[in-house]
């Protein structure tokens, strides 16, 4: 080969390599959308300043945050089934649920908190945290 067909051999690598990492970059991000509504209580309003999240090398943080007017039993029955969660502490005002889940490679630890807000409103905090295992 010459010259010319390497470079050329070389923007063609570096094109594919560009486009692969734009591939996996849009697929995390719909995996991430899906992600986030996966955690919502069904109805619920999502509260913007309660929403966040951290990636760092060895962990990524999901913080949500959102308000229902659905009695908190309902709702604590809700992500108890659907994370397999257990409650942690219950009393007037609050309820902490917390489980872990192991995948291949991974593990979701998730912590929900439902408290009693005002207007009939319960507020719903979820923690998740993805790390290897």
């Amino acid at each position: 080969m010459q010259g010319r067909d390497h470079k050329n051999l070389y923007i063609g690598c570096g094109f594919a390599t560009l486009g692969a990492l734009m591939g996996l970059a849009i697929i995390l991000l719909l995996l991430f959308n899906q992600e986030q509504h996966a955690v919502r209580y069904p109805g619920a309003q999502i509260m913007r300043n309660l929403t966040q999240s951290t990636i760092r090398p060895t962990y990524i943080r999901l913080d949500n945050g959102y308000r229902s007017k659905t009695e908190r039993l309902y709702i604590r029955n809700w992500y108890a089934d659907t994370f397999k969660l257990r409650i942690s502490e219950e009393n007037d005002e609050c309820v902490g649920m917390g489980g872990t889940t192991q995948g291949l490679a991974f593990q979701q630890m998730t912590s929900v908190t439902i408290c009693e807000g005002a207007g009939g409103q319960r507020t719903i905090w979820i923690t998740r945290m993805i790390s290897r295992h």
